[in-house]
């Protein structure tokens, strides 16, 4: 139901983006549009990077014009790739009121050479890669004297359309000295000049690097004879991170429709959802909003029939693409500001994560039955001889069933209008046959059991409630599923916080200030006429730093400013 509802939704929102409509007054069908007609702008706190470094960066992001009202896209997808496609580091970041940010590490074995940032949406991947946001970044791998040559064949790269700059514009900027000494607290407003509009900016305090200003993307020319008469493969995210494919069968390779699909967080239960494969064998399931990498299961019913076999889409796109290759090139002042940058790094790397404003990558939101109406810990009893022993005897929620009077199911001591439908049985939170199997499992095995005495619906299904069982081992306590199923990792939203020295830790002389990004404000609201305070620490290493300002400018053109001061 919920993938029907989508498509019906946007199939309405394509057709009013086509370019032309049948004039023989036959009913309309909906063609892919010449341009997906979102926009990315995308920025970054510098553009030369040592590897290991992180890669601040933050993005605008504009929906069609077609969809008027209508949520579209609320997921940015980044990926740090070569000139080749191949792809280096990546990471996904949520769109709020059309504001993305984020971090992504540069993995510490690349090889000095100039790469791409992109950023796109899964709405973006319905058309040609070279239609995506791209930026390029500059890497020193000061461990490694390899440096990428580029093309050995002549690949044909992609021609460049433009090189988007940014327009410069007068912000005031009162309270920042022209110099300081090592640690030293750095405060100043930021005031927005009474001609622009209250806007967003990104705020970066780094040190001067190679290369000077980032430019704000660059533009591609994409292909011209596109085929608009292919179907819709990728729909946008309205809701968040999605999970998709489809069901097929094993052996005949045709979509199979009305196949329940399970899908669950393993072990750690904040996510279950079931729903039915449609016409077309697909599914499509919405993820909460959490971030880190966890481990997931993904199942279908099996019946007397036969076997089908589950296809997920690729998280990322997979396209290829072969983009222009420029040499990289140093000068002896390029070179020694590299090998500041360099140590900086090394040190930054060996001591961010005592600073205090970095967060966790991995957490959840609990689990999604919210909170259970009885949890039984199997240690705090006596053992027993297996789970029906167990339920029967300790677990008041939960009663014993029987089929000519012999035990084979697990029935939940509910009331209401979904007392007789049957419970949600999970192992682990894998859902699994409620039956004999189940009953004979050995009591300790199981480490607590949760259990949701009140009729919950998920989707178009409904239970008399949930029985949550935990195995000690998370190993579903040795229970084999009768499911064509597997596991695989699925990382949800990435970091957006980088670790950056706090006031009051200036005074600590065991903690190296050494990085390269002194302050972060990815997301700064100014009001015209009206002046935004900041403060950073500045680092032990003297030198040229630059505050630069990012953004959009009324018309949605990328504008920037900088300003100079020295640590010495």
């Amino acid at each position: 139901m919920q993938r029907r509802l989508i498509q019906l939704k946007f199939t309405g929102i394509l057709l009013g983006m086509v370019l032309a409509a049948s004039a023989t007054g036959q009913e309309a069908t909906p063609l892919m549009p010449l341009h997906h007609g979102e926009t990315i702008s995308l920025f970054t706190d510098r553009s030369f990077y040592v590897t290991g470094e992180e890669v601040a960066l933050s993005a605008f992001y504009e929906k069609p014009e077609a969809a008027g009202e209508d949520p579209w896209s609320t997921v940015l997808y980044t990926e740090l790739i070569r000139w080749d496609g191949t792809k280096l580091a990546r990471g996904k970041f949520p769109i709020v009121n059309g504001r993305a940010r984020g971090v992504l590490t540069i993995p510490s074995n690349l090889i000095s050479g100039n790469y791409y940032l992109r950023a796109y949406t899964r709405w973006m991947r319905n058309f040609d890669p070279l239609t995506y946001t791209y930026k390029t970044l500059t890497v020193l791998n000061p461990e490694k004297a390899e440096v990428d040559k580029g093309p050995e064949n002549g690949e044909d790269p992609a021609e460049i359309d433009s090189r988007v700059s940014c327009q410069e514009i007068p912000f005031r900027l009162s309270g920042l000295q022209d110099s300081y000494a090592p640690r030293s607290r750095a405060e100043m407003d930021i005031e927005l000049p009474e001609q622009f509009s209250r806007q967003s900016f990104t705020l970066s305090v780094t040190r001067k690097t190679p290369g000077g200003s980032p430019d704000a993307s660059i533009r591609f020319v994409p292909e011209t004879n596109r085929d608009t008469t292919e179907p819709v493969t990728y729909y946008p995210e309205i809701n968040g991170l999605t999970v998709s494919g489809k069901v097929i069968g094993e052996e005949n390779r045709e979509p199979v429709e009305g196949v329940k699909v399970d899908l669950s967080s393993f072990s750690d239960s904040f996510y279950y959802y079931a729903m039915l494969s449609d016409e077309n064998g697909a599914f499509y399931f919405t993820l909460p909003a959490i971030r880190g990498t966890h481990e997931f299961h993904i199942s279908v019913e099996r019946d007397s029939g036969p076997k089908n076999e589950i296809l997920v889409e690729n998280e990322y796109c997979n396209k290829p693409v072969t983009l222009p290759w420029t040499p990289f090139q140093l000068d002896e002042e390029d070179r020694a500001q590299a090998e500041e940058l360099a140590l900086n790094a090394q040190l930054q790397q060996r001591f961010a994560h005592t600073w205090g404003n970095g967060d966790s990558l991995d957490y959840g939101p609990g689990t999604f039955y919210g909170r259970p109406s009885s949890t039984v810990y199997v240690e705090d009893y006596i053992e027993l001889t297996d789970l029906r022993e167990f339920f029967f005897e300790l677990v008041r929620d939960v009663s014993i069933g029987y089929t000519r009077r012999e035990p084979d199911r697990l029935e939940v001591n509910s009331s209401g209008s979904l007392q007789f439908f049957p419970p949600l049985v999970l192992m682990d939170n894998i859902p699994v046959a409620n039956d004999k199997r189940l009953l004979r499992i050995p009591s300790r095995r199981i480490e607590h059991i949760e259990v949701v005495n009140q009729g919950y619906v998920l989707g178009d299904f409904k239970h008399s409630g949930v029985i949550s069982i935990f195995s000690k081992n998370n190993d579903m306590a040795g229970l084999q599923t009768d499911r064509d199923s597997y596991f695989f990792e699925y990382t949800l939203f990435g970091n957006d916080k980088v670790f950056l020295p706090q006031p009051g830790e200036e005074a600590d002389s065991r903690i190296p200030l050494r990085s390269n990004l002194l302050c972060w404000e990815p997301g700064l609201d100014i009001a015209s006429g009206s002046s935004v305070p900041v403060t950073f620490i500045t680092p032990d290493a003297p030198g040229t730093y630059v505050v630069r300002i990012q953004g959009l400018n009324d018309k949605g053109q990328p504008i920037h400013w900088e300003q100079f001061f020295l640590v010495e």
